[in-house]
């Protein structure tokens, strides 16, 4: 019996007394051959990949842009509007293969794209739903582990959802820094506030005729902080984050200091006009957080205790403004206090995402806070 290795030597030895004519072509067959070896490979191992739902949501959402790209004319016209198209048109359509084709455990899997018109840009939103599988809304996620009716935590309060107490798990990633959720909204939205910023200036600077002053005047659609907010928010988020923020008619009610209430009924007493991106805190928003039954009106100590809200380390803007005059506005400082609207402080963004943002990941800590896709 011919061992391999006298085997190996008989080629070698015919391989050298070829020509090189020969020894050209032997060479071309084999780099066929390998190159064939390694096509098959491939092709093996991409027929047994097994997506990822996550993949799958992906491979859901690329379908439906495609097929609304070709149909322009079926999506929403009307801000706000919305429209939807499932995995099942998808499919028959050729936009995607079925579930089954991407993973051997995906056969029960339904899926579906919702479509909504904000401010003139489409958000797309995927959901798919299989047996072990649920997509999962960062709104969702929650209001499944943070509900409470004592401590910290979110509270249903006024028809919303509301984080409450001193170290809640409301902390949220979104356009590269950090936020903190103040609460979920009927409308499935999700109300952030900025947690640092460098940028500071006045409410309001302009001549007061009562004053005689430049203590500025307290009409917020057209003030130095509705400008600068807007303006901060053009520098702060990409396309694809403006896509995820609601705009709103922002509440701008003025308020007396010894006022009690605190469900928001006298900051939305008055509304703007137009509908904006982006805002800033209402004065009733800093004493909702405090678990201190003391914590009464807006001027009390106690709203400062068991408040997460104080955990903020500068002076920064409210919308809100005193009802006692044109010129002063309240600002937040361990408290919230009133001042002349021409004085410095920063700026402090609050905004509203869209709450069926996709969950990817997180706690709500400060050091794992939630991530979204």
């Amino acid at each position: 019996m011919i061992s391999w290795g006298d085997m190996m030597k008989t080629l070698f030895k015919m391989f050298r007394t070829m020509g090189k004519g020969q020894k050209r072509l032997l060479k071309i067959v084999g780099a066929f051959f390998l190159l064939c070896i390694v096509v098959v490979i491939v092709l093996g191992v991409m027929n047994n990949r097994t997506h990822s739902y996550a993949s799958m949501e992906s491979k859901l959402l690329a379908a439906a842009k495609d097929y609304y790209n070709d149909n322009k004319d079926t999506l929403p016209v009307q801000e706000s509007g919305k429209v939807s198209v499932n995995s099942e048109k998808l499919i028959e359509l050729k936009y995607m293969k079925e579930f089954s084709k991407y993973n051997k455990n995906a056969e029960d899997c339904i899926g579906n794209v919702t479509v909504m018109n904000n401010a003139g840009q489409y958000l797309y939103v995927p959901s798919l739903k299989c047996a072990n599988y649920k997509t999962l809304t960062l709104y969702d996620k929650i209001l499944e582990e943070q509900t409470v009716t004592e401590g910290d935590g979110i509270y249903e309060m006024y028809g919303d959802y509301i984080f409450r107490g001193e170290y809640p798990n409301n902390y949220v990633k979104f356009a590269n820094q950090l936020w903190r959720i103040m609460r979920l909204t009927s409308k499935k939205e999700i109300r952030l506030i900025q947690v640092k910023t460098n940028v500071n200036g006045t409410w309001d600077n302009r001549y007061n005729i009562q004053t005689k002053t430049n203590s500025g005047i307290t009409d917020y659609e057209i003030s130095r902080i509705n400008a600068k907010l807007n303006q901060l928010y053009e520098e702060t988020f990409s396309e694809k984050d403006k896509m995820y923020i609601i705009s709103q008619n922002l509440c701008i009610g003025t308020r007396k200091e010894k006022e009690t209430r605190n469900d928001g009924s006298i900051e939305c007493s008055t509304l703007t006009k137009k509908k904006y991106p982006v805002g800033a805190i209402q004065a009733n928003e800093y004493m909702i957080p405090s678990l201190d039954f003391n914590c009464r009106f807006q001027t009390d100590s106690s709203c400062t205790n068991y408040n997460y809200m104080t955990k903020f380390d500068k002076a920064f803007w409210s919308i809100t403004t005193s009802n006692l005059n044109n010129y002063q506005a309240y600002y937040i400082n361990d408290g919230v206090e009133r001042t002349d609207a021409s004085r410095t402080k920063y700026y402090q963004m609050v905004i509203h995402l869209n709450g069926e943002i996709a969950f990817k990941g997180g706690k709500g800590t400060e050091e794992e806070p939630y991530e979204i896709y």
